[in-house]
């Protein structure tokens, strides 16, 4: 616990942000503003001990809600947006132990996940709404099964691997727990693999995902450029961009620039894709590869080289580098840029999922620019909007 005065200032920080939100909730930055100030007021407030036990036990809180899932409980509170329910009647719903119902839920809306209005009584709010959804159930089982797994191991992995030694990357800890990579164990779980999918497609925040190009502002200067024409000009393509969405949005933007729009990626992928957005082309492709597109105006990587360490990185960039027009064409990164200092839990979250998974990383700048360097690219611009998690990295082929 900090000092009287320290903890008044900071709950007037709270109280002015919480104040600026309110006047715009629509605003992202004075959103993240508001939850970093609430979230110093309560760190300041609460004794080390409670947090530590906090944040000890935080994954039950993963597993209860995963439990009331499967078992149909959360789904069915959801489902009365307008009126409650009690346990009995959520057990005779669903067919489930009564006492078990009652357990977990204490568990829900202790954290407000759902709000308890009676003895053993139930109603939905709009945590409920989001938690029920989907995409973020499948995210819950993500977790549960795959990083709680890996964490399970993680002393061992260390003791084996020695990577905190700076050893050599053998393999990374989701190959030490599994026995497999990541994308192994997805191609030989087709439930994995389709909860995965699941998962992805889910909005980040509020339901709506930023796409690309409402981030990159030079995208309503392309009018105003000479841009190639004729059967064979390519406007962009979305190198690894799965069921085309990113793609997808542009191409609808910009419906009367001239050139293709292609979508690539593996080819399970594109075979499965049977609602491929409108005026894109699909082509299977494997970013290993050497890039059969020569001379795009765009070629696009949302969340690809955070998915990579430097070596294949360097090797998957390569690749298209290869086929860029110097003059011409620019390569857009779509990813995390950490800051060197005061980065944010999301971020360090998703540095820390990413090592874990696959042995890589978000980069900060410098790191980005030393990737990029090696593969014969420069930065012209990073483009970074408040409230989005990752920012826009246009490169183009380096200039002598």
């Amino acid at each position: 616990m900090t000092g009287k005065i320290a903890l008044k200032q900071l709950s007037e920080d709270v109280q002015k942000a919480v104040e600026a939100y309110e006047t715009n909730d629509a605003n992202a930055a004075a959103y993240d503003h508001a939850l970093e100030t609430i979230q110093k007021l309560q760190l300041a407030v609460e004794k080390p001990g409670d947090y530590a036990a906090r944040v000890r036990y935080h994954g039950l809180q993963n597993i209860a809600i995963v439990m009331l899932a499967e078992m149909g409980v959360l789904q069915a509170i959801a489902a009365r947006a307008d009126s409650s329910i009690t346990a009995s009647e959520l057990s005779k719903e669903t067919g489930c132990d009564e006492l078990l119902i009652k357990r977990l839920l204490r568990q829900l809306t202790t954290n407000g996940i759902c709000d308890e209005v009676a003895e053993y009584t139930y109603a939905s709010n709009p945590m409920t709404q989001v938690f029920a959804s989907p995409g973020q159930l499948a995210g819950f089982r993500y977790s549960t099964e795959q990083i709680f797994y890996i964490g399970s191991k993680i002393r061992g992995y260390l003791q084996e691997s020695q990577v905190h030694k700076s050893q050599p990357v053998k393999q990374n800890a989701h190959q030490h727990a599994f026995g497999k990579t990541f994308w192994q164990l997805l191609a030989s779980d087709p439930s994995a693999k389709e909860n995965f999918d699941i998962f992805m497609k889910a909005a980040r925040r509020g339901g709506h995902v930023q796409m690309w190009n409402e981030r990159y502002p030079p995208v309503s200067k392309l009018k105003d450029e000479s841009l190639k024409t004729g059967e064979e000009a390519v406007l962009m393509v979305d190198v690894g961009g799965g069921v085309g969405g990113q793609v997808g949005a542009f191409r609808k933007q910009c419906q009367d620039l001239p050139g293709k729009c292609i979508l690539q990626d593996l080819p399970d992928t594109i075979k499965n894709n049977t609602s491929p957005p409108e005026g894109v082309e699909l082509q299977a492709y494997d970013f290993f590869t050497p890039q059969p597109v020569e001379g795009a105006r765009i070629y696009l990587f949302r969340s690809v080289c955070h998915d990579w360490d430097d070596s294949h990185s360097r090797q998957l960039l390569a690749n298209t580098v290869a086929a860029m027009d110097p003059e011409y064409s620019r390569l857009l990164i779509d990813d995390w840029v950490l800051p060197d200092f005061g980065a944010s839990l999301k971020a360090t979250n998703m540095d820390i999922n990413m090592m874990i998974m696959f042995d890589a990383m978000e980069r900060t700048k410098n790191q980005w620019l030393k990737l990029l360097a090696d593969v014969g690219l420069e930065i012209v611009e990073i483009y970074s909007t408040p409230g989005a998690a990752e920012s826009i990295i246009e490169t183009r082929v380096k200039r002598s």
